[in-house]
């Protein structure tokens, strides 16, 4: 057996915005990224490797493109993307209105079980 691991890059961000009030929420996206590798995970070869995304956040929304992807599998971007854009980003009430720009990059590897070769 398989097991799939996604792992968070860093979030490189500009912009109004806290970075490290907004990374706190990101952590929300683990299980629907996890969720997208598993939906795609049964392609032949399964994906392997890394996403790099351009993100653009204020008003509570942050929308997002695939920059780059090693994957072999467009399905898999667009799964992080849908995932993104699902996700409501919650601002301090007592700051200015966040307008940012981020670059992040996850990767996804399969993590194989001596002596088992599926």
């Amino acid at each position: 057996m398989r097991i799939g691991t996604v792992e968070f890059g860093e979030f490189v961000y500009s912009g109004d915005v806290d970075g490290d009030y907004l990374v706190r929420q990101l952590i929300q996206l683990d299980p629907p990224f996890q969720a997208c590798y598993v939906r795609v995970k049964q392609q032949n070869p399964p994906p392997e490797g890394q996403i790099d995304l351009e993100l653009q956040g204020g008003g509570g929304r942050m929308t997002g493109q695939v920059t780059s992807n090693t994957t072999g599998s467009e399905e898999l971007g667009e799964c992080l993307i849908g995932a993104i854009e699902g996700l409501t980003i919650i601002e301090p009430v007592e700051t200015a209105p966040w307008n940012y720009t981020a670059d992040w990059s996850v990767t996804f590897a399969l993590v194989r079980r001596p002596g088992r070769d599926n």
